[in-house]
C-alpha cells in the first residue's frame, strides 16, 4: 500500500495527502485500517 510505504519512509499525513490527491483524514483512515489488518 503505497500509503504505508510513504508514512514509513517518515512522510506527514499532510504531504502523503498532498503526494496522493487526498485528504489527510483519508491518509489517517487508510493507515488505521492497515494498522487493523497487521494486528498487534
Amino acid at each position: 500500500m503505497q500509503v504505508v510505504g510513504l508514512r514509513a519512509q517518515g512522510m506527514k499525513y499532510r504531504e502523503i495527502a498532498e503526494e496522493m490527491g487526498i485528504s489527510t483524514g483519508a491518509v489517517g483512515r487508510i493507515l488505521h485500517d492497515a494498522r487493523k489488518v497487521e494486528g498487534p
